[in-house]
């Protein structure tokens, strides 16, 4: 793999510099101002009372539109002199003013962060979670809230730059005698259109797992694929019903349908709190995943030479037996798993396995590299059934202990 053009360890020594600037100041100062005059902002009600704090359980709902509705959203947006992603977050405030009857909105909306063609290749964390003002006026064309949504956007990508901690102080919104999130809601877009569903002779379709937990109270993710608008909804169930979160995006579907009809109505026009939304389309629960089952210890049937990386295969993917010529993905792994599967065989053997060899080779083929690289390191050439066995079982434990000691 070619070097890349900065580190991010360059990038950490040129953002500490940045962070003192004049220029960061600046930044942090209007960010800050822009929010001051923004408030205040009351929490979303339930239909079941806010707890102490969060207990971190979390639940899904997914509703989808087709292609054929998108392109006229976006034909709409570009009317209006807007991005589809102005037009939905537009739709998302006035979804959650229409069912819990707020005004003065406050969402979070992450923000990728590479500000500069150098970083596209830098493993790092980059994303902040920038806020966004918005206020809710029913009586205002459907149109306006776009624009409104258009330019709150623009002011907060201004300052997007501007760390958390500088802004929190701000983020205060009120849930009574409880304690508050720090947005009303997060919203986020994605399309994905442009990007690769192949892997060498393996395609790939997007699936939406359950959440395993929430850190607001709701966060309404759309991502754009090649098949239609997918809307997921990731709420706190100890607030909200799942009727609640249904009728907030049946609301939202309402409001898009709206924008096409006729983006001069008023969001009035919308059914609102107290009434049932007009659509009927019933969003999906996304079904619980349970953890993969993973085989357990059995040191009285030691494996044979040929089956090693064989059996760690079977053993992640559930599966009786596989072959030598099988290939990981092919047997219906992951990426996920296949970073799994490269981290169990580095904590058995201490040989990590490329990724992209793990997808484009056959079983058989890393057998033979991790054969002949402990080879080359002076051990005995196979990787014995317990080392995979012991690595199947305890995940990352052993590379972790390893490293701990520096002999990783």
């Amino acid at each position: 793999m070619a070097p890349t053009a900065c580190s991010y360890l360059d990038f950490a020594h040129w953002h500490a510099g940045f962070l003192g600037s004049p220029v960061y100041a600046r930044q942090r100062e209007a960010a800050r101002q822009r929010l001051r005059g923004a408030g205040p902002w009351r929490a979303l009600t339930g239909d079941r009372p806010r707890a102490g704090r969060m207990g971190g359980a979390s639940q899904d709902r997914l509703l989808s539109l087709p292609m054929a509705q998108v392109a006229r959203l976006e034909q709409r947006a570009r009317e209006i002199d807007a991005t589809l992603f102005h037009l939905l977050l537009a739709g998302t405030a006035a979804a959650i003013e229409r069912s819990f009857g707020l005004q003065r909105l406050l969402l979070g909306t992450p923000m990728r962060g590479r500000n500069l063609p150098e970083l596209e290749d830098v493993v790092g964390y980059f994303v902040n979670l920038v806020p966004i003002a918005l206020g809710v006026q029913p009586e205002r064309a459907l149109s306006a809230l776009v624009t409104q949504a258009r330019d709150a956007t623009q002011e907060a990508l201004a300052s997007a730059d501007v760390l958390l901690e500088d802004l929190v102080d701000l983020l205060r919104v009120d849930a009574g005698a409880q304690a508050g999130p720090m947005y009303q809601a997060v919203f986020s877009f994605q399309d994905v259109r442009g990007r690769p569903t192949t892997w060498g002779e393996l395609e790939h379709s997007r699936y939406y797992p359950a959440s395993q937990g929430v850190t607001e109270d709701i966060a309404l993710n759309m991502v754009l694929t090649s098949t239609g608008l997918h809307l997921l909804a990731n709420y706190n169930p100890a607030l909200f019903a799942v009727t609640e979160i249904d009728s907030l995006l049946e609301r939202l579907k309402t409001v898009l349908d709206r924008l096409v009809e006729d983006p001069a109505q008023p969001l009035s026009a919308v059914e609102g709190v107290g009434t049932a939304p007009a659509t009927a389309t019933t969003p999906t629960l996304l079904p619980t995943i349970p953890p993969p089952a993973t085989a357990a210890p059995d040191a009285g049937s030691p494996a044979t030479d040929d089956a090693d990386l064989l059996a760690l295969c079977a053993a992640m993917l559930g599966l009786s037996s596989v072959r030598a010529e099988d290939n990981f993905f092919a047997l219906g792994g992951h990426s996920l798993l296949a970073l799994q599967f490269v981290q169990r065989v580095q904590a058995a053997t201490g040989i990590r396995l490329p990724l992209v060899m793990v997808a484009q080779q056959s079983l058989g083929a890393l057998q033979a590299q991790v054969d002949g690289q402990r080879r080359d390191n002076g051990k005995d050439g196979h990787v014995t059934g317990g080392e995979l066995r012991q690595a199947a079982t305890g995940g990352m434990r052993g590379w972790l202990r390893r490293l701990l000691r520096g002999s990783a």
